[in-house]
C-alpha cells in the first residue's frame, strides 16, 4: 500500500493553483511519496539542495520521499504551511498513528514492541531496548535509540526535527520532547521549524518532564519530575523547575 498519497483535492488552498499532486505507483508501506505535476514550491527555505533564493519549483513529475523530507527537518529547513513538504510530514504522520494505535491496543510481549518501534522507526532498534506502552510519536522516522534505553509508559515524541536518545537512557512516565517550532510572527504562524533533540549517554529524565526543540542534554545529566527543558543541560547536571535550571552535579 502506498501511504499518504494526496489527491489535489486535499491540498490546503494557499499552495500554488496550478500544481497538482497525484497517487505515485505503489511503494512499500512507510514510504510515502508525493507526484507534484505543474509548477508549486517546495515550502523550505535555507541552504538545502533544493533552494534557490529561498525557494525552487519542482518540475513536472518530480517525486518527493521520505528521504527528501528528512533532509530537509535535519537541516533546520522551515517548513511553509501548505507546501508539498507540508503534505508529505502529514501523510507520513498517518502511517505513525496507525503503528502507534497497533502499539498501544492490547498486550504486546517486549518482543512485538521492539518490532512494532522498529516499523515506526525505519531502524533496526536493539534487542536491548525496553518500551512500555502506551507511546506516542506523531511521525516516526526521526527517531534514533541506543543500546539498553528504558522508556516508560506514556511517553509523547515529536520527532520531525530528530530525536536523538544515547546508550542506558532512562526516560520516565508521560515524558514530552518537542522537536518542532511556529514561527511567532501571526503571518506565519503555520509554518514549522524544526531542531533536534539530543540526549547524550546514561541519561535519567524524570516523569512528566518536558523537553523543548533544539536541547542537547550532556551524558549523566538528570532533569527532575516536571522540569520543562528549554535550554542545553551540561555533562553530570542535574536540573529542576519550569525553566529548568541547574541545582547541582553528579
Amino acid at each position: 500500500m502506498a501511504v499518504g498519497l494526496l489527491l489535489a483535492a486535499e491540498l490546503p488552498h494557499e499552495m500554488n493553483p496550478r500544481a497538482v499532486i497525484t497517487p505515485s505507483p505503489a511503494v512499500p508501506e512507510g514510504n510515502a511519496l508525493l507526484q507534484v505535476q505543474g509548477p508549486t514550491t517546495l515550502g523550505i527555505e535555507g541552504g538545502s539542495r533544493y533552494s534557490s533564493s529561498h525557494r525552487e519549483e519542482l518540475m513536472m513529475g518530480e517525486f518527493l520521499g521520505i528521504d527528501d523530507l528528512l533532509e530537509a527537518l535535519n537541516a533546520g529547513q522551515r517548513i511553509t504551511a501548505g507546501s508539498p513538504l507540508h503534505a508529505l510530514m502529514h501523510s507520513t504522520s498517518q502511517d505513525a498513528l496507525r503503528i502507534c494505535a497497533e502499539l498501544n491496543d492490547g498486550y504486546r510481549s517486549p518482543g512485538q514492541v521492539r518490532d512494532l518501534l522498529r516499523q515506526l522507526t525505519g531502524t533496526n532498534v536493539d534487542d536491548s531496548v525496553v518500551l512500555f506502552p502506551p507511546f506516542n510519536s506523531e511521525f516516526g522516522r526521526n527517531i534514533e535509540l541506543g543500546k539498553n534505553v528504558f522508556i516508560n509508559a506514556g511517553c509523547k515524541f515529536q520527532d520531525q526535527g530528530g530525536i536523538s536518545i544515547g546508550d542506558e537512557c532512562l526516560i520516565g512516565h508521560n515524558v514530552v520532547v518537542a522537536t518542532l517550532n511556529h514561527d511567532l510572527e501571526p503571518a506565519r504562524r503555520a509554518d514549522m521549524i524544526p531542531a533536534p533533540v539530543i540526549i547524550g549517554r546514561n541519561v535519567w529524565i524524570g516523569a512528566n518532564a518536558t523537553i523543548l526543540s533544539g536541547v542537547t542534554i550532556g551524558e549523566n545529566a538528570v532533569v527532575a519530575a516536571a522540569a520543562v527543558v528549554t535550554k542545553d543541560v551540561p555533562a553530570g547536571a542535574v536540573v529542576v523547575g519550569s525553566p529548568a535550571r541547574v541545582v547541582r552535579t553528579v
